[in-house]
């Protein structure tokens, strides 16, 4: 038998022999084999240790052929030996028909791919495609992961696939045009055609993760493996993932290897001329945009930026679908079952449309925590809190985002104070006075910042995925998370505060600025208050009463001093929190009471003008009732903050002078991107047919009782409000404008 390194004509023989007893043996080295017990996986273990190849870089194929052309014929995938099987099943008629036996008669191909390592004598060549390299180089890995799920049946193949994940909001025809111009200036390049080089376009796409000199001997290379003609054409597109990391080489180097690539080696394989027949077409990835626009040089090729924004809501629901349909997830009416499973549209959101993100979390979804194909059928079942903390633990642990806020607590106080105020950025923009080094753009480059690209020219919007803020939480301790409505929405307040009192240095602010977006009449929203540094206490009491104590240490809360923010005792008939200001520039009052209300869902009723009256008539009569209680707070002006996920059924511009409003319609305005979404989330399911619980919908629709409200449930999904009205005749539009009820159809009317 013989086995060939397919290059120079370079043999190896491994001999087979019969033995006394009529049985085929082969001889490795010191070790004997029955030819009935000898593995595929024995000779390629042999042929790596003599060629000093990675095994995973060796790939062998049964061949009864010895000439050159015959054996390229051969080389396909029906033929290429795999390292469990018996070798004996790949020669049975050449092993075991004696007459006919004979070593020449058994021959193997082997082809160590360029990637393993070389050695002296034997000359490697390049795999044969694009698809050859990705299976040589996916090889160990997917070897890897299926030895990780031991928990699985052996029947079980799995459908998910997280580098199958379909591409979505990135505009390919866009860049399809832009390849297709390059090509076209290319071949009309001769001595009638003239283009200049900016006519010719280098795709950069630069952004946050998650989205040796290159020798011109390479291409030529190519083109001889290829057996091109000189006059033939050769197309490449040269992607260069993570292109940062070609800066950290170049550091203190005069040959400045990004520099060459896109002044030099682009003009002689793209713009060329007609003696040149080699395309290529470049294609830069990573997180170092700027730099790569700073390194090119005048009256060169034009950089095109790709962009890559995070995924639409809508996006990441078709990318489900895409997965549902491959696992054969149960429908109703048409529509896959899980989009009527708030919980999973809830941490699919919290994303924040990063794909990368996303990706992990359907990993955990389809094949860690469920590793029988089992995620759709059982979804009811799943843990979707430990699947979200799950996901935040494993960018922390690709990201390092703990060693980010850790090595410099300020900028990571920045972050969130940008990401949260909205506040532009640009990319020399340095967010610790302290440290010139870390830039906006180096943070892009080294950490995990995310930007987002806005009307004004050159400047960006931070953006943050829910799980993020998660992360920074952790270190941060910024707001409680999973705490209560109540005490996150106080934690909130004192969290915006502090960013105006410490990050913008302001002693006075209006109520305008310090409950963003509330609704309210001018003259309330204008007035001026003084600003401390808050602390969030939660007390023991209900106040108004003598004496307040902290419930976390029972010492007293020292509420008149205006430097901390109380969370009510359970139960009290005073605001769920409260805070003394000083109001400023007002004649008639100095001390201010600010109440938050909280007034959460009660069964999707509309919130009346009378409720909010009487809430804060409720407030003021506690005082009165009260009155020696707050002797040390003289004559308080008591400012009311409603902040609500039910809908108002009155007009704005009726609020009482001393009423502030914070509801469905300006929660992202108060907020921010980040909480806002997971709080329009819990608002939108209690006026939305496709989630709303029965007694709910009762509430909602006018005039319908249970039996109607029991069907609403049976014929879900909806898409929109005519879908809603066409399945239930009974229900009129009429009805549900007098009510002031608008529907919500989320997620399919996306």
């Amino acid at each position: 038998m013989s086995h060939r390194v397919y290059h120079d004509e370079v043999f190896a023989t491994i001999p087979l022999k019969w033995n006394s007893h009529n049985e085929i043996f082969t001889k490795l080295r010191d070790k004997c084999y029955d030819i009935k017990k000898f593995k595929v996986d024995h000779l390629k273990d042999y042929i790596c240790e003599v060629t000093n190849s990675h095994k995973n870089a060796v790939r062998l194929w049964r061949v009864n052929v010895v000439d050159e052309v015959g054996i390229k014929e051969k080389l396909k995938d029906e033929n290429e030996m795999k390292p469990r099987l018996l070798f004996s099943n790949y020669f049975q008629g050449e092993l075991y028909d004696k007459a006919e036996f004979a070593v020449t008669n058994i021959h193997v191909i082997a082809i160590i791919s360029i990637a393993g390592p070389s050695q002296q004598d034997v000359l490697q060549v390049p795999l044969k495609s694009i698809e050859d390299i990705l299976k040589s180089v996916l090889e160990d890995f997917t070897s890897r992961i299926s030895e990780t799920h031991t928990s699985r049946s052996d029947t079980y193949i799995s459908q998910f696939d997280c580098y199958d994940i379909p591409l979505k909001d990135r505009d390919l025809p866009k860049i399809a045009a832009i390849i297709k111009r390059n090509v076209i200036n290319n071949l009309r390049v001769d001595s009638l055609h003239s283009y200049a080089k900016t006519d010719f376009n280098i795709l950069v796409c630069g952004g946050a993760p998650g989205i040796g000199k290159t020798q011109l001997a390479v291409f030529a290379s190519i083109r001889k493996n290829l057996l091109l003609k000189d006059a033939e054409r050769l197309f490449i597109f040269l992607h260069i993932d993570e292109f940062q990391l070609i800066f950290k080489w170049d550091e203190g180097r005069d040959d400045k290897l990004f520099k060459y690539i896109i002044n030099n080696f682009a003009p002689e394989y793209m713009h060329g001329n007609s003696s040149h027949f080699t395309f290529v077409q470049e294609f830069f990835s990573g997180t170092a945009r700027e730099a790569a626009v700073r390194e090119k040089e005048a009256s060169k090729f034009t950089l095109e930026s790709i962009k890559c924004p995070m995924l639409l809501m809508k996006s990441i629901i078709q990318i489900v679908d895409f997965y549902a349909e491959k696992y054969s997830a149960e429908k109703i009416n048409g529509e896959y079952m899980w989009k009527l499973c708030s919980k999973f549209l809830h941490i699919i959101q919290d994303t924040g449309g990063l794909p990368r993100v996303l990706q992990y979390m359907l990993t955990l979804c389809f094949e860690e925590l469920n590793t029988e194909g089992e995620f759709f059928r059982k979804i009811s079942e799943q843990d979707f809190g430990n699947i979200s903390r799950l996901t935040a633990n494993k960018l922390q642990s690709l990201y390092g985002i703990y060693n980010t806020i850790r090595a410099s607590n300020k900028i990571a106080w920045e972050l969130l104070y940008h990401c949260v105020m909205e506040k532009l950025v640009a990319p020399g923009d340095c967010l610790d006075p302290n440290n010139k080094t870390d830039t906006i753009e180096n943070l892009e480059t080294e950490t995990h910042v995310i930007l987002k690209e806005s009307k004004k020219p050159g400047h960006y919007y931070i953006e943050m995925p829910f799980l993020f803020v998660v992360l920074y939480n952790d270190i941060l301790r910024i707001v409680p998370i999973k705490q209560d409505w109540e005490i996150f929405v106080a934690f909130y307040e004192a969290f915006i505060n502090n960013m105006l009192f410490e990050r913008e240095e302001k002693s006075e602010v209006t109520l305008e600025e310090l409950y963003r977006g509330a609704h309210g009449k001018n003259e309330t929203l204008n007035k001026i208050v003084e600003l401390k540094k808050l602390h969030v206490c939660q007390s023991m009491q209900q106040f108004p009463c003598s004496n307040i104590t902290s419930l976390h240490d029972n010492k007293p809360i020292k509420w008149e001093e205006g430097n901390d923010l109380v969370v009510n005792g359970k139960g009290a008939p005073f605001g769920d929190s409260f805070v003394a200001r000083k109001i400023l520039h007002d004649p008639e009052n100095f001390n201010a009471l600010m109440i938050t209300q909280d007034k959460w869902d009660y069964n999707g009723k509309s919130l009346t003008k009378l409720e909010v009256i009487k809430e804060s008539i409720k407030n003021l009569k506690s005082l009165v009732k009260k009155s020696e209680s707050i002797i040390n707070y003289h004559d308080p002006c008591c400012i009311t903050i409603i902040v609500t996920t039910r809908k108002y059924n009155f007009d704005y511009g009726q609020l009482p002078e001393d009423v502030l409003v914070i509801d469905k319609t300006n929660f992202e305005k108060y907020f921010g991107r980040i909480f806002s979404s997971r709080a329009a989330f819990f608002l939108d399911k209690d006026i939305n047919p496709n989630f709303s619980e029965l007694a709910k919908i009762k509430n909602i629709v006018p005039d319908i009782g249970e039996v109607t409200a029991g069907k609403i449930a049976e014929k879900r999904p909806y898409y929109n409000l005519n879908d809603f009205l066409d399945k239930h005749q009974g229900i009129k539009r009429q009805k549900l404008d007098e009510a002031n009820i608008k529907l919500d159809f989320f997620p399919f009317d996306l």
